[in-house]
């Protein structure tokens, strides 16, 4: 078909519906956390007994979306490898990291220690890594894509502080941990990171 950048696949050529792919996938990997937390696990430190099934959703909907826009001069078969990898790394790194902010969480008051700051810290900067590798090696990504992907890792934390200013939590507090319970640095990791990969079609 005309809208497809390359033969058989689903990679749409334009750059808007990739960008509607994207931005799509971002909002539902949102959503499922919101959900997770507040509607099946009620709410507040819910985030602490979310099912790991959405973990993985959100894993896979990373993986998918970023081979949709960083994939559209290799094969499918390319594609689907690199979904495979790194939704499996990421699932992985989510789960320690979830530990993590378990543990953060686990206390009467939100307090993020050294070590705190250094695992959460070195579970971002492994799935950095492996994305990267995974995106260079399978998706033929320019060397460009190193500090691409490092800059979306790093900037999904800030930017949900920042969001969590504008869009306070339920309980209308605007810190660290509401940020963390309302999803949003899940929201800009499922923004970011595939637009990191972003290459043109055809």
């Amino acid at each position: 078909m005309a809208d497809m950048a390359t033969e058989g696949s689903l990679v749409p050529a334009s750059g808007i519906g990739r960008a509607g792919v994207v931005l799509g996938g971002a909002l539902l990997c949102w959503g499922a956390w919101v959900v997770d937390v507040f509607w099946l696990n009620g709410g507040g430190r819910g985030v602490t007994a979310g099912h790991r099934a959405v973990v993985a959703l959100i894993a896979l909907v990373v993986a998918w979306t970023s081979s949709i826009v960083g994939g559209a001069s290799v094969s499918a078969r390319r594609r689907w490898v690199f979904v495979v990898v790194v939704s499996a790394f990421i699932y992985v790194a989510a789960v320690v990291a979830r530990a993590l902010v378990i543990e953060i969480l686990s206390g009467s008051v939100f307090s993020m220690s050294v070590g705190h700051f250094v695992g959460l810290a070195a579970v971002a900067a492994a799935m950095a890594l492996v994305f990267a590798g995974a995106g260079h090696g399978l998706l033929r990504a320019g060397f460009w894509i190193w500090p691409r992907v490092g800059l979306a890792f790093m900037a999904a934390m800030p930017l949900a502080l920042v969001m969590v200013q504008v869009i306070p939590g339920f309980s209308g507090q605007t810190g660290d941990a509401e940020a963390i319970e309302m999803g949003y640095p899940v929201f800009w990791f499922a923004l970011l990171v595939p637009l990191s990969v972003w290459k043109r079609a055809g």
